[in-house]
């Protein structure tokens, strides 16, 4: 039997900065399990001017 192979998820490093790119106003949560990145949450602000 033949086990298809599956992408390899992004390194965190990576992740970050692709999350950072294009964002203005916001935060960027890591979430950290024994030592290792398990989940990365964005928040965007978008700024209104009157």
């Amino acid at each position: 039997m033949h086990k298809d192979k599956k992408e390899a998820p992004p390194l965190p490093l990576e992740k970050v900065s692709e999350l950072l790119a294009g964002m203005k106003f916001g935060t960027l949560e890591l979430t950290v399990h024994d030592g290792r990145v398990v989940q990365i949450e964005r928040r965007e602000r978008v700024r209104i001017s009157a």
